[in-house]
C-alpha cells in the first residue's frame, strides 16, 4: 500500500535517509528540519509497516521560456529488508497521478542509478557533472546580500538559453547557500564573471555547479543523468507548440497517468483534445523530442 506521509512518519523518513544515503549527520538533521514536509512525501508499506519512501517537492521552473509548476523527485529509498519487492514501482504508480492532480506539467530527478527510471516514463534530458579541482586561480568568497545578487545574475546568464532550469528566488538561494557554506563546509570559488559551488574534499574541492568560465583546473569526477517526465500532457504541449506542424494531431499514450491518454490539436497556442488520431507517441518519446533542442540546467538542488 502507498499513502501520503503523516506526522507520525517523520522518524521513519529520517531513518530511511540515514540508512540509504551516504550523507553527514549534520546535513541530515538540517535537511529534515528545513526541507522535509509530510505533504510532499509518500510512504510505501509492507507487512503493515513503512518500508519505502519518496519525496515529490514542488518547484517552479522556466520551461521553454514559460514559468511552470513542476515536481522534483528526491529521497527515493527502500529499507534494506524490504528491497526487491517492487516498492519503488508502487511509489511511482501512486506518485505520477498524485503529481498530476496537484498541478505541474513535468517532474524531474537526478538519478544515482543510471536510467532505471526510464521504465516509469522518464527520459534522460541532460547530465549533472561533478568535477574535482584544487581551486587555484579562484577567489574564495563568503556570501552576503551583494554576493548573492551577483550569483543570481550569473546563474540567469547561463540559464538564458536553457530549455529548462529551476527558478530560484531569494528563499531558494538562502537555503542553497546555507547548505553549501554552513552545513557542508563548502565555499564559493569566484572570478569577476563566474562562480563554482565547491564542497571541501581533503585538500581539493568537488564542484557541483559552475556558471561562467572559471580560471581553475577541472577534472571530471562523476556524472549522473538528469531525467524528466511529462505529468500533464495538455499543459506541456501548450508550452512546446513547436512539436506540432500546421493542423497536425498528436496521439499520446501514458500507462501510468490515464488522464494523459488521447489526441491533441494545437488551437490558438493551446493543446486541445480532439477525437481524431494522429502521430503516435508514448509519454517518454514525446518528452525526449521536446528536450532534444536545448540544455537543461538542474545541478544543485535542496
Amino acid at each position: 500500500m502507498v499513502r501520503p506521509a503523516e506526522s507520525r512518519d517523520f522518524d521513519f523518513a529520517k531513518q530511511s535517509w540515514t540508512v540509504c544515503f551516504d550523507d553527514e549527520p549534520r546535513f541530515i538533521d538540517w535537511n529534515f528540519e528545513y526541507n522535509y514536509t509530510a505533504a510532499d512525501t509518500l510512504i510505501a508499506e509492507a507487512e503493515g509497516e513503512p518500508a519505502a519512501i519518496m519525496q515529490c517537492k514542488p518547484r517552479k521552473v522556466n520551461l521553454n521560456g514559460t514559468a511552470a509548476a513542476a515536481h522534483y523527485i528526491s529521497g527515493v529509498a527502500t529499507m534494506p529488508e524490504f528491497r526487491r519487492r517492487g516498492l519503488v514501482r508502487k511509489l511511482f504508480e501512486y506518485a505520477l497521478p498524485f503529481m498530476y492532480k496537484r498541478g505541474g506539467c513535468v517532474s524531474y530527478l537526478i538519478s544515482a542509478v543510471g536510467d532505471m527510471y526510464k521504465k516509469f516514463g522518464y527520459t534522460t534530458v541532460g547530465q549533472r557533472c561533478v568535477y574535482k579541482t584544487d581551486g587555484v586561480g579562484a577567489e574564495i568568497i563568503r556570501c552576503g546580500g551583494e554576493a548573492c545578487a551577483q550569483l543570481s545574475d550569473l546563474y540567469l546568464n547561463r540559464a538564458e538559453n536553457c530549455i529548462m532550469y529551476e527558478i530560484r528566488d531569494k528563499r531558494t538561494w538562502d537555503k542553497l547557500l546555507t547548505e553549501l557554506l554552513e552545513i557542508s563546509g563548502g565555499c564559493i570559488l569566484s572570478s569577476p564573471s563566474a562562480y563554482a559551488m565547491a564542497y571541501k574534499s581533503g585538500d581539493e574541492y568537488e564542484v557541483y555547479e559552475q556558471c561562467g568560465s572559471m580560471p581553475i583546473r577541472l577534472e571530471g569526477l562523476e556524472s549522473a543523468p538528469i531525467m524528466a517526465r511529462i505529468t500533464n500532457i495538455e499543459e506541456f504541449l501548450s508550452i512546446f507548440p513547436e512539436i506540432f506542424s500546421a493542423d497536425e494531431v498528436i496521439t499520446v499514450s501514458d500507462v501510468l497517468v490515464p488522464e494523459n491518454n488521447g489526441s491533441f490539436r494545437l488551437i490558438g497556442g493551446r493543446a486541445v483534445r480532439c477525437d481524431d488520431e494522429g502521430r503516435k507517441y508514448d509519454i517518454s518519446e514525446l518528452c525526449a523530442e521536446a528536450f532534444s533542442g536545448g540544455e537543461v540546467l538542474i545541478e544543485t538542488t535542496v
